[in-house]
């Protein structure tokens, strides 16, 4: 989950990339409501990222808007991406605890983080609050776009998600409707569960992950893939099935984009900060287990790449106290 109210520079992590093109929309399809809630808080993981920076001028926070506790504020702001832009009209009000804000977000082929990519029209509704316990994030998100990225599809939402984030995941609750291609998946308070592991589940049933196999071939338990639905997922379940090329996020501390290459046991990360500078690869070695877990040069890793998706998610630390989660996909 991206920080709420701005994000620090990961001590030597540093972004030398610039605004670039949307590429082909391509990704996977959505195949059940785990799926969907997944695509849904893709939106809002956005929504977070855009509010996260205000100081490079890629960013905004709602409270700038605002002169005095209880006071209403408007704006109209345009937001460059790393790809695309997004044109966004905000009111936001300081009440109490929080800040309560509605967002109208014209999406043009936006992208914030150069993985998920957006086209379309939403109305974000959400509010902030903190307590001694920490902050909740709650977004009644509404509106049509289309997305491509980690899926490809046309989402029509009419949904409210609460954010609950972790070290070994991301837990959703989830009310109203998703329609993604037509397939419309229903919510009552049901509680997704996006793991670090890449599994997913809904109401404590795993959807993905689980190695049952969907039938086809396609899916994603334990990696052998015959189409008869013993088995699935898009590697063979080694470490030389997933070699190749990977991409994705980090947040927590700072935030940023992942861009990997896995050969044989060795694993070469990039981590690259939303801020200026130059980007840094390390690198670690993955055993039979997919385990990873090292330090290298000032940055420190304990993650797992998971063999039957070829995705790879943890934490992050480095020597000068900043911490997060990171998650990587094969391309």
């Amino acid at each position: 989950m991206k920080a709420i109210t701005g994000s620090s520079l990961l001590c030597s992590l540093l972004l030398a990339t610039a605004c670039g093109t949307s590429g082909p929309r391509d990704g996977q399809s959505v195949n059940g409501r785990g799926q969907a809630a997944e695509a849904a808080y893709g939106l809002v993981d956005t929504k977070q990222g855009i509010e996260s920076d205000g100081t490079t001028g890629r960013g905004l926070i709602p409270a700038e808007l605002l002169e005095g506790e209880g006071i209403n504020g408007t704006n109209r702001f345009e937001v460059e991406g790393q790809a695309g832009r997004a044109i966004v009209e905000v009111t936001a009000s300081v009440q109490g605890d929080g800040v309560r804000h509605t967002y109208e977000v014209t999406f043009e082929e936006f992208s914030w983080d150069g993985v998920d990519y957006y086209d379309g029209n939403v109305r974000y509704e959400g509010s902030v609050t903190t307590d001694g316990a920490g902050a909740t994030i709650r977004e009644h998100v509404v509106g049509r776009c289309s997305t491509w990225g980690r899926y490809a599809t046309e989402l029509d939402l009419d949904v409210t998600i609460e954010v609950i984030a972790g070290a070994s995941g991301v837990e959703l609750r989830v009310d109203g409707r998703i329609e993604a291609d037509g397939q419309r998946f229903d919510y009552d308070g049901s509680v997704v569960v996006i793991g670090s592991d890449g599994r997913i589940s809904v109401d404590g049933q795993v959807e993905i992950g689980d190695g049952t196999g969907n039938g086809d071939g396609t899916g994603n338990g334990d990696g052998t893939g015959d189409g008869d639905g013993t088995g699935n997922g898009d590697g063979n379940g080694t470490l030389a099935g997933c070699a190749g090329s990977y991409s994705g996020t980090y947040a927590g501390d700072a935030v940023g984009t992942v861009e990997a290459e896995l050969a044989a046991a060795t694993f070469r990360l990039t981590f690259i900060s939303d801020l200026a500078g130059s980007p840094i690869t390390y690198t670690f070695d993955v055993d039979e287990d997919g385990d990873m877990d090292g330090s290298s040069y000032d940055l420190s890793v304990d993650a797992t790449l998971d063999f039957a998706t070829c995705r790879v998610s943890g934490t992050w630390r480095n020597l000068a106290g900043s911490t997060g989660t990171w998650r990587a996909a094969h391309e």
